[in-house]
């Protein structure tokens, strides 16, 4: 995910969760997501964090409500953490814009 748009619904995924051991992908393990602001405070419109459950083949995927509250051309991050099945812990923090959605 590079961009949030505004009053939508917004998809997170984590693709390719392997073990870093032993390379195989990483069907069970607990991810969740929380949305920062530019400052590192919890957007609001939401109840951190959201659980990311496994869709398939290493994926993880969580749904945001539409109701989250953003600003158009402002950096976001989305701190997502990982706990392995084998008791691996990761972090992920990825840089996201916010946007309005239009037609071109």
């Amino acid at each position: 995910m590079s961009t949030l748009y505004l009053d939508n619904t917004n998809v997170v995924e984590l693709r390719d969760l392997t073990n870093s051991v032993t390379g195989v992908v990483d069907e069970g393990a607990t991810v969740s997501v929380t949305l920062l602001d530019p400052k590192g405070v919890e957007v609001a419109g939401e109840t951190w964090p959201v659980a990311m459950p496994h869709a398939s083949d290493g994926l993880y995927r969580a749904t945001l409500s539409s109701n989250i509250v953003i600003t158009p051309l402002v950096y976001y991050t989305a701190e997502v953490t990982v706990l392995g099945s084998g008791s691996e812990v990761a972090e992920f923090n990825c840089k996201i814009a916010a946007r309005t959605r239009v037609c071109e």
